[in-house]
């Protein structure tokens, strides 16, 4: 006799690993499966096959969005052929975010000894 997890939730895994992906928080996977937080945490605790949903998927749209800005950050070519130019906004925020020792605002003391080079491209070199 199947158990409630086997019945409810088990056919359901591509369906979570659909949520999961499409970017929601696995905060709202309960909501989302109608059991209760605590429900969620016993299932992901004895199931592994249900955990590893949570530490696989998920990931998706963030790794589509830092695509984006990697793009952006760094220029690109649209689809008729215009230069888009990179933007520096979306350096600085990239940079900060993944080398935060190099680039964090709150510097002390060892600012004068840093170098920063930014090249530009013909078209910001205009501006």
């Amino acid at each position: 006799m199947k158990n409630k997890y086997q019945n409810l939730i088990e056919p359901r895994l591509p369906e979570v690993a659909g949520f999961l992906d499409a970017g929601n928080p696995p905060e709202q996977a309960a909501e989302f499966l109608g059991i209760s937080p605590a429900t969620l945490k016993r299932y992901r605790k004895r199931y592994p096959e249900f955990d590893r949903l949570f530490h696989d998927n998920g990931n998706l749209c963030d790794d589509m969005v830092e695509a984006a800005l990697l793009r952006r950050a760094t220029g690109y070519e649209d689809s008729s052929g215009k230069e888009i130019a990179p933007d520096v906004r979306a350096a600085v925020f990239w940079l900060q975010n993944r080398r935060p020792k190099r680039w964090n605002n709150n510097r002390s003391g060892n600012a004068k000894n840093s170098v920063i080079s930014i090249r530009l491209n013909k078209v910001e070199s205009e501006l």
